[in-house]
């Protein structure tokens, strides 16, 4: 459903309430779609339904970094591609211990601090941040927040799960416990398809 859809659906639904917004209201409208992606946010957070790759992450030098995407929600993990052709995956801890590898780097020279595989990530003030030297981008999968909508766009993941963002939405202005009820099972309904497919169909978007 798209977005004008969703708002049309909500607007009906909230005719059974007293006291509820009018269609008709521009207020009211943006109310509605800014609610409408507040629970798609929140879908995406608690299912993890959206995933992507992104292999050419921005290395900031200023603050020994790679920016993470706009859309980012969580690393699913981080992966190194050496220049050799080997594979390996970057293990997540905190910014101290990555800050204390790389401060043993540099005893190194810079190149050869730099032809460190790195083995070791932190996520630090909206970065990636290795325990090697390298700028090079490793290769982040990770999962990931739908666009904002408009009214002619629609939630990039299953339709059948469109639905429970009406009920997100009623829930959230009426405290409606059937609306309730209904947004927790779109939940348990995706966690399930999720777990049956063993988590191995990623929607990558926009590759």
């Amino acid at each position: 459903m798209t977005q004008a859809q969703l708002r049309h659906r909500i607007f009906l639904k909230l005719k059974q309430f007293t006291g509820t917004l009018e269609e008709t209201s521009d207020n009211s409208v943006e109310i509605i779609n800014a609610m409408i992606d507040e629970g798609s946010r929140e879908f995406l957070h608690q299912t993890l339904m959206l995933e992507n790759l992104n292999t050419s992450l921005t290395y900031n030098s200023t603050y020994d970094g790679c920016s993470l995407p706009s859309d980012f929600m969580r690393v699913k993990y981080l992966e190194w591609r050496s220049t050799d052709g080997f594979y390996g995956l970057i293990q997540p801890t905190g910014i101290e211990h990555v800050r204390q590898q790389r401060n043993e780097w540099k005893d190194l020279s810079d190149e050869g601090a730099k032809e460190i595989s790195p083995k070791w990530y932190a996520i630090y003030n909206n970065r990636i941040v290795l325990d090697s030297e390298s700028t090079s981008s490793p290769a982040l999968y990770y999962y990931k927040y739908d666009a904002v909508l408009s009214d002619t766009t629609s939630p990039a993941y299953p339709t059948e799960y469109h639905k429970y963002l009406i009920d997100y939405v009623v829930w959230q202005l009426t405290g409606d416990n059937k609306s309730q009820s209904q947004w927790e099972y779109g939940i348990k309904k995706a966690l399930g398809s999720k777990r049956k497919t063993g988590n191995i169909r990623a929607r990558y978007i926009d590759m």
